[in-house]
């Protein structure tokens, strides 16, 4: 794996797009268009890819900062006209911690 990055499904996903795409150029391999610059990989599996790998490191920088066996969510208090908060849940410590 490229710069010692760990092996997730993921990022093997996208390294298997990206491989299964490749083919010799010359050049650059900019075709001038809104186009993948590799042929045969489109723009939305890469985007899909990128978006699942930037959940899933989100998910896992959520669970480092605020361990759900230490922290508990709850729902932020809902503003008076609006029916949902706008605010994100708060993150309180569980009893005992």
């Amino acid at each position: 794996m490229p710069l010692g990055l760990p092996s997730t499904p993921v990022r093997a996903e996208l390294v298997e797009a990206l491989a299964s795409s490749e083919s010799p150029s010359t050049g650059s391999g900019r075709t001038g268009k809104g186009t993948s610059a590799r042929q045969g990989l489109s723009v939305r599996t890469a985007a899909e890819a990128i978006t699942r790998a930037a959940k899933r490191l989100n998910d896992l920088r959520e669970n480092w900062l605020n361990p759900p066996e230490w922290t508990q969510r709850v729902p932020e208090v809902i503003p008076l006209g609006m029916d949902a908060s706008p605010y994100p849940d708060r993150i309180l410590p569980k009893n005992g911690f």
